[in-house]
């Protein structure tokens, strides 16, 4: 599930372009990848299978219980459509990216921690891809977007410093 979506931009002799790298903040990156992001994410959602009935997280064994006596206590059941609302973008604090995935944790609403099982499978379970698909089938959309957002950003700059040159 970490398939990235990478884009260069070669540029042949901008004048300006130094200052305008350097006034590229994470907040406008996070501005140029957001379009592509959606395009992504509106994909995996279409592309997500929706189970038939409700399932349930148990812990391990419950203190005492000896192996093989029941399946521990129940910490979370999961309705159907759990997993395809659990997808979202992600941001984190330290990076200037986004990333699409699923939602983790006991905090979140509808926690997708079973997400790389459904994708990849388990020696129980097929595998059932739906992220990987998604990505293929909608990257050149998502790039065109980002770079569409990009221009957008980098023009505004470009307009800034004029102002501020003149």
């Amino acid at each position: 599930m970490a398939d990235r979506l990478r884009i260069s931009v070669s540029t042949q002799g901008a004048s300006n372009f130094e200052k305008l790298a350097k006034s590229f903040t994470v907040s406008q990156r996070r501005k140029a990848l957001r379009p592509g992001a959606r395009i992504i994410l509106e994909e995996i959602r279409k592309q997500a299978p929706v189970g038939t009935k409700e399932h349930a997280y148990y812990t391990g064994r419950v203190k005492g219980q000896k192996k093989g006596n029941g399946k521990g206590q129940k910490v979370r059941t999961f309705k159907p459509g759990n997993l395809k609302r659990s997808f979202a973008i992600l941001t984190f604090k330290r990076s200037g990216d986004l990333f699409v995935g699923p939602r983790t944790g006991k905090k979140s609403p509808f926690d997708g921690f079973y997400a790389q099982f459904v994708e990849f499978g388990t020696s129980k379970m097929p595998a059932q891809p739906f992220v990987r698909p998604s990505v293929a089938s909608k990257r050149g959309d998502a790039q065109k977007a980002i770079i569409r957002r990009a221009v957008e950003i980098i023009n505004g700059e470009a307009r800034k410093l004029q102002r501020r040159a003149s």
